[in-house]
């Protein structure tokens, strides 16, 4: 009898076993992953995510319920937002998946940005957006709770990073671009942002209706969250998003002669496109 008991419970180990393997296996490879994938509501992410905005902020928040994205390498969730009171104010929100109130935002820096811009009147031509340290998305979650005229007396030391988005008229000249961009960069300097970097971004089509196309694409790309993900490197030479860019620094424009000066020396594709 002992012999058949010995086999018997040997069988039901080996049953047990092979019950567990799969569980085993399926944790190993990211089985928690998966789970959260499984769970993930994006209609409930939207509404944690809009009442934590509402309670740091003190105003009314839209989430676009489309752009709420669950990451599984990071274990986070992403959504993109604007203010009731503006809804031309994109901004990205991160939050950590495990639910532990740890979100990140760059909503105060993107007010900020659109209360020195707005009254230049010329958003039909510029899309902007903006970063601290040149990099994160996410890194401007200080000082919430404040005016945007406060706000940016608080960030004038900080590296600051505004991404400038246009389509250039490639019927104009090199001075009329130079002028139609100087009153942002001049906006910069005036406010005091000494470490700031203007990225210009343009479409690298030579044909006028393509630039247009380019342009209006590259902007519904921003406003995407899911895209926006995407490193803008990695979109550069993608037909839809095709573009080249001219980096200014404040720091160093301040030692040129001129912003004219500035981009002819630094930009050189740029100033060659209007001398073909």
């Amino acid at each position: 009898m002992r012999g058949i008991e010995k086999i018997v419970i040997g069988l039901l180990v080996l049953f047990i076993c092979l019950l567990l393997s799969p569980l085993v296996a399926f944790s190993i490879l990211g089985g928690g992953m998966w789970l959260d994938k499984i769970t993930f509501s994006a209609e409930k992410e939207a509404k944690i995510g809009k009442e934590y905005l509402e309670e740091k902020y003190k105003e009314e928040f839209e989430i676009d319920l489309n752009s709420v994205k669950y990451r599984g390498y990071s274990k986070d969730v992403t959504f993109a937002a604007s203010p009731k009171s503006d809804a031309d104010l994109h901004f990205i929100v991160q939050a950590d998946s495990q639910r532990k109130s740890l979100y990140r935002d760059n909503y105060m820096l993107n007010k900020a940005v659109h209360f020195i811009f707005d009254p230049l009147g010329d958003e039909d031509r510029f899309y902007y957006e903006a970063f601290l340290d040149g990099s994160s998305r996410y890194s401007a979650d200080v000082f919430p709770g404040i005016e945007a005229e406060a706000y940016i007396q608080e960030i004038k030391d900080y590296s600051i990073q505004i991404n400038l988005f246009t389509a250039l008229d490639l019927g104009g000249d090199y001075e009329s671009l130079v002028k139609r961009l100087a009153p942002f960069v001049n906006k910069v300097k005036e406010i005091g942002l000494i470490k700031a970097r203007i990225v210009l971004l343009y479409p690298r089509s030579l044909d006028q209706e393509q630039q247009k196309v380019v342009f209006e694409n590259m902007k519904k790309m921003r406003m995407n969250n899911e895209i926006k993900e995407r490193v803008l490197g990695d979109l550069s030479f993608e037909s839809e998003y095709a573009y080249k860019l001219c980096s200014i620094e404040i720091p160093d424009l301040e030692k040129s002669k001129s912003l004219a000066a500035y981009i002819k020396e630094n930009c050189s594709e740029l100033r060659d496109v209007f001398s073909k």
